[in-house]
């Protein structure tokens, strides 16, 4: 995500997924962005099915279906759930900016719906600065979708610097834990969450998280499903991507391997 067109990166797509399948990586995350900038300059998905191929790496989820009110969702849904069925992705992530009333759970149903067509699930990332803020709110939600349409993602970013406590990710059912992001961040500079989340994160064990916690929580619940290293680094936008892809599998081995 690091390299999406979202921030204004210019990476080849096909280059940083060959990145990620040298550095060990047996899944890559998409984004719809990029996707569809990479496609509007004639990329050819046969191409990029392809190289997925000889490179032995699959796609694990579509990022993000961006949920800001009742208007668009199955839409959005239909375009994205699409690209997650053309790369075999098994999540799109959803991100809701909205409250979730009646009206809006009963779109996300229909979204739901739409995904589970294409064969993906909703992976329902809770924000600290949205609505859907905290990984009790996500996974009341994702009981309402149903487990069969969402899980719950839990990314330590949106832990630590959420209201979130040791006993609420205890108390995720594993059967609702969609998989794990994993990053570290540095030292807050500023109150704009947004800010801090995109351009301030770091690579496991370089920041003051504490991750032996949030790992020890999560294995404690039988967890052996998929870990994706996602630092968001304005710093790093600009430097090697391929040392980039090296870091963050090197830097999560440590409480993975």
């Amino acid at each position: 995500m690091n390299t999406s067109t979202l921030f204004g990166s210019s990476e080849s797509l096909l280059s940083c997924i060959g990145d990620a399948a040298d550095a060990g990586f047996e899944f890559f995350g998409a984004d719809v962005w990029t996707l569809d900038t990479w496609r509007a300059r004639g990329g050819s998905l046969h191409e990029l099915r392809a190289l997925m191929r000889r490179r032995h790496v699959e796609c694990w989820h579509v990022a993000a279906l961006i949920v800001t009110g009742s208007e668009g969702v199955v839409r959005q849904a239909e375009h994205i759930g699409q690209w997650a069925a053309d790369l075999s992705a098994r999540w799109v992530v959803t991100n809701v900016l909205h409250p979730p009333d009646e009206g809006l759970v009963h779109e996300l149903e229909r979204a739901a719906q739409v995904l589970n067509g294409f064969g993906s699930r909703m992976a329902l990332e809770y924000v600290p600065y949205s609505p859907l803020s905290s990984v009790v709110a996500a996974a009341e939600l994702a009981e309402r979708l149903g487990s069969a349409r969402a899980g719950v993602m839990c990314d330590t970013w949106h832990h630590f610097r959420g209201p979130d406590t040791p006993d609420d990710l205890r108390a995720l059912a594993l059967q609702s834990l969609a998989y794990v992001e994993f990053d570290d961040a540095l030292p807050m500079v500023s109150t704009d969450l947004r800010l801090e989340t995109r351009d301030r994160r770091t690579f496991p064990g370089g920041g003051e998280f504490r991750l032996d916690e949030f790992v020890s929580t999560i294995k404690s619940k039988g967890f052996d499903g998929v870990v994706s290293v996602e630092v968001l680094s304005a710093d790093w936008r600009s430097r090697n991507h391929r040392e980039f892809a090296y870091r963050a599998f090197e830097s999560a081995l440590r409480w993975w391997s």
